[in-house]
């Protein structure tokens, strides 16, 4: 490397980046052909915020010494910081290619692979970065970041813990051990009063942390303290009005405790968050704000899980009612059942979507422009209707009940499944005839019930939402917990109960037991956080 090279990367060291530039000039007159001197001046012009000149620097020095690890990894970096993913992996590859073990290809790769939603192969990378580098924090965070991604808060709380003992001066680190905490809680694992201290000892020595303000805004929420989550959220926005994760919880909190006027109005908000914004699509067209476009295509963006998309399609023909043309964005095993439901309505598989929109609008938020409240719903059930040609239960051969059981669903952020076996012996006490509509992982919890608590499994010819719809139709009521099959009972008008977790979902209220959404089914509360016993002799009296 040469002198200038090496006063470059001094004064880059030190923030003088006017006497670097010099430096790499002078470099690049002494030594036009050397793969180190356009490395370098990337780092350099980088550092100056000129990117693209930065990257036309890396390319030059990939050209002449397209072995070199530590090139690749520096033209990762900015590829990533780019948003150009896939040529960000190409060269990290590369490198872990040429250098199995070095430290910063496998650390940055973790990372790649992690923006990229490929948490157990970013796991991987990572925790070997971890076995090469144990000191480094960074390192340290992102492990503990991609644990929790992968619904491990346990192993990622020892890490962060020892990360903010060595750098008790970083709020960032706070903010994550918070998070991990809170995750933990959310799991089932710690006292959500861990993370709900965690947020509060950082607020003490960063007051104006909005993010910090945000995260205890959850925490509040997950101890059901709803006002302070509120005014947590009203502390973060007030240094930022525009944070959206503060909109988002305080949009959660107040929906929950039925203040559905101010809550539905931060809703939208969530499709600025960072997970909004990595999982869907931008679209080119703006938002619809209700008016009248009778030539106009809308676009509704179906989101989040099943139950969510079922939830939203009660607003399909309403919409349809203001616009030339509506799609929804939905997940494929709802294309049958919406067809059926909401004609003129065209249905496309998420991201399938064509060009040529007037406008866009998330599903959900529909509901707003509606009018719903609390105490109003615009549309009524049934608003789904199943196909008259689907699947049917067993026919009746005694004079008992015909229930559909659902007992697991989504783990993240919380695990809302209850166990099999009390539920099942529950129904056999009722005198109930009990069937399995679960899919799934747990649809194994059937082989191992007792002999005298039967459920019939039902779910061996279903394909599709509309098959489901069929079954539920020829039930006389359904016991599920907080899933897509209890929206589904609930859109096609039939009796149940759901099962619910102490912290509920907003859209189920804090202590009521019907849904303004779902005035058909009946909700059955846990007493308290993992309390399902508590549930059952709740639900025991209802049956």
């Amino acid at each position: 490397m040469t002198a200038a090279l090496h006063l470059a990367l001094r004064f880059l060291d030190g923030g003088l980046l006017d006497l670097a530039e010099r430096q790499v000039a002078r470099a690049l007159v002494e030594a036009p052909d050397a793969a180190e001197t356009h490395q370098v001046a990337g780092r350099v012009i980088l550092a100056a915020g000129r990117m693209e000149e930065a990257l036309a620097a890396f390319d030059r020095a990939v050209t002449l010494a397209p072995g070199d690890p530590a090139i690749r990894v520096d033209r990762a970096e900015l590829l990533r910081a780019l948003g150009r993913t896939d040529a960000a992996l190409e060269d990290l590859s590369v490198a872990i290619a040429l250098t199995p073990d070095d430290p910063p290809s496998c650390h940055n790769l973790g990372r790649l692979l992690m923006d990229l939603g490929r948490y157990p192969e970013a796991h991987s990378h990572l925790e070997r970065a971890r076995e090469l580098l144990p000191d480094s924090l960074d390192v340290a965070v992102d492990l503990a970041r991609c644990l929790r991604a992968r619904n491990y808060p346990g192993a990622a709380l020892p890490l962060l813990r020892e990360a903010m003992a060595r750098a008790p001066d970083r709020p960032d680190l706070a903010d994550a051990l918070g998070g991990a905490t809170l995750a933990a809680a959310q799991a089932g694992l710690a006292p959500v009063t861990g993370a709900v201290e965690s947020f509060r000892a950082a607020l003490a020595r960063w007051p104006d942390r909005v993010e910090s303000w945000a995260n205890l805004s959850a925490a509040l929420i997950e101890a059901r303290d709803l006002s302070g989550a509120v005014a947590a959220a009203d502390e973060a926005l007030s240094r930022d009005p525009e944070d959206a994760g503060a909109r988002v919880n305080r949009s959660f909190a107040l929906c929950l405790s039925g203040d559905y006027e101010r809550g539905l109005k931060d809703y939208p908000h969530r499709w600025r968050t960072a997970e909004f914004q990595g999982k869907y699509a931008a679209v080119s067209c703006p938002p619809w704000d209700g008016a009248s476009l009778p030539n106009g295509v809308l676009l509704a963006r179906g989101e989040q899980g099943l139950g969510d998309q079922i939830m939203a399609a009660r607003f399909l023909p309403w919409a349809l009612e203001r616009v030339g043309r509506l799609v929804f964005e939905c997940h494929p095993s709802l294309h049958r059942l919406i067809t059926g439901s909401c004609p003129g309505v065209d249905v496309v598989a998420p991201g399938a979507f064509p060009v040529g929109f007037t406008a866009w609008i998330g599903a959900m938020d529909l509901a707003l422009l509606a009018g719903t409240r609390a105490d109003f719903m615009p549309v009524s059930v049934p608003y789904l209707v199943p196909p008259a040609d689907g699947l049917r239960p067993p026919h009746r051969e005694e004079d008992r009940p015909r229930v559909a059981l659902v007992w697991a669903g989504k783990e993240r952020p919380r695990d809302r499944s209850c166990p099999l076996e009390p539920l099942a012996r529950l129904c056999r006490r009722a005198g109930i005839r009990a069937f399995s509509l679960q899919l799934g992982p747990r649809r194994g919890d059937l082989t191992s019930l007792p002999g005298d608590t039967p459920v019939e499994d039902l779910t061996q010819s279903i394909t599709d939402m509309a098959d489901t719809a069929a079954l539920l139709a020829g039930m006389d009521r359904v016991i599920s917990i907080d899933t897509a099959v209890a929206h589904l009972a609930g859109a096609l008008g039939i009796p149940g109960h759901v099962l619910l977790l102490a912290t509920p979902d907003w859209r189920w209220g804090e202590t009521a037991d019907r849904s303004i959404w779902y005035p058909t089914l009946q909700l059955v509360r846990q007493p308290e956080p993992g309390d399902w016993d508590g549930a059952f002799k709740a639900l025991a009296c209802s049956l």
